[in-house]
């Protein structure tokens, strides 16, 4: 599948392509093993998009269960990112994802930001924070 079939509500702002989980889903709020493998692909997809110098703004608006399986896809997608000198910026979580994130100190390794708009706010391609983490 192309990247427009998977994400059609990606857009790109400010050098960070923020896509909607919620497109891989199919209708259903939970991301669980019924739909891993599609949002497995989409991971593929993202990571090999000709946005190479952009973040990836991964929101979860929608979304109301989250598998610890699709966790562990989370943070493998982020080490591949990271290791080609990208960023993955995590946003609208439900609430049990960001205490589950929470409890496990995830949320010291993730970027993990409130809304959009803080994203925007927040986070600078260039790798400095422009106010801080105090808002996210």
């Amino acid at each position: 599948m192309k990247f427009k079939e998977l994400f059609p509500s990606a857009r790109l702002l400010e050098r960070i392509l923020f896509v909607q989980v919620a497109d891989l889903l199919g209708g259903r709020g939970y991301l669980d093993a019924q739909n891993l493998e599609q949002f497995q692909r989409g991971l593929r997809v993202l990571r090999k998009t000709d946005y190479a110098n952009c973040a990836v703004g991964l929101s979860f608006r929608d979304v109301s269960y989250v598998s610890s399986h699709a966790i562990e896809e989370i943070l493998d997608f982020q080490q591949k990112l990271q290791a080609t000198g990208r960023r993955l910026l995590l946003y609208e979580l439900p609430p049990k994802m960001k205490i589950v994130l929470g409890e496990l100190g995830l949320d010291g390794v993730l970027d993990i930001y409130g809304l959009q708009g803080h994203v925007l706010k927040f986070f600078s391609p260039n790798g400095q924070t422009p106010g801080g983490a105090a808002g996210r």
